[in-house]
């Protein structure tokens, strides 16, 4: 994927495997070198996956209430700093490795990864990505040409994420009660043959958890073909309003836009 601009990056460890005790985590001091052609190759391959058919997207928010933990307050304070310092922001990491340390060890069935924390640019906006990923084993050849065991990052699948959106965060700042209930910030990803044991992840960022895109979708074009059909005064229209609901799916697609339940009534007011 091109046209990312890294601004910042860090890996660290969350040593755990999956029925046994957590270990220590491994904690970088330091940030990586956002320019190294490797460091761009990781996040470049996360952020190429996320989202795709294995890794189905759910949008969301902060919880406010119980369950939001110490995670989201410490991005508010990083999102609203004016600096946005390096420090500042492997304190960030930290405090988010602090919260997935304790959520994954009071679930048995977890399983820890290298957990990458990058903050980016891509099309003018800024993002933090937060995502695991694994090793596998691989051959490699020796200097004397003779096959040996390589163990490397696995980047064909995010088996935990989550992202936010700093210009989506700054939108939801300044709307209203009414339009914040329309407006998402941060979206993750695990994959749903993992859902039970790694439902920790999202716990432990705070994140509060809607439903998957692609299910959303599916159930607003059936609810509404549905509310059509069922209604005699307003099933001569269905045709005409389904065709102007999947153009405005497509067109929403193209320019890559969340879809709101008010523009939805918008259209359906006309038929």
């Amino acid at each position: 994927m091109s046209g990312i601009t890294i601004s910042k990056a860090v890996i660290h460890a969350l040593n755990k495997e999956q029925h046994k005790s957590i270990k220590p985590s491994d904690i970088r001091k330091k940030l990586l070198d956002p320019d190294h052609s490797a460091v761009f190759k990781v996040v470049d391959g996360v952020i190429s996956i996320y989202g795709t058919r294995k890794n189905n997207a759910h949008f969301g928010t902060f919880n406010k209430g119980e369950g939001r933990g110490s995670f989201p307050d410490s991005f508010e304070k990083y999102w609203k700093g004016k600096s946005r310092a390096e420090e500042e922001f492997l304190g960030l990491t930290h405090n988010a490795m602090d919260r997935l340390y304790d959520k994954a060890s009071s679930n048995h069935a977890s399983s820890g990864g290298y957990i990458l924390f990058a903050e980016y640019i891509q099309n003018k906006k800024t993002y933090l990505l937060i995502a695991m990923v694994k090793q596998k084993p691989g051959i490699t050849l020796s200097e004397n040409l003779e096959p040996e065991e390589l163990m490397h990052l696995d980047l064909s699948k995010v088996h935990q994420a989550a992202r936010i959106s700093f210009s989506k965060r700054d939108a939801y700042e300044a709307a209203d009660a009414t339009k914040k209930q329309e407006l998402n910030y941060l979206s993750f990803v695990s994959p749903s043959t993992s859902k039970a044991a790694s439902g920790y992840f999202v716990m432990a960022l705070g994140c509060s958890q809607g439903t998957a895109s692609a299910t959303a979708t599916k159930t607003l074009i059936t609810e509404s073909r549905k509310f059509f059909q069922e209604n005699p005064d307003l099933k001569p229209n269905k045709e005409y309003f389904m065709a102007e609901l999947l153009e405005h799916l497509r067109a929403k697609e193209e320019k890559k836009e969340s879809v709101k339940l008010s523009e939805i009534e918008n259209i359906a007011r006309k038929h």
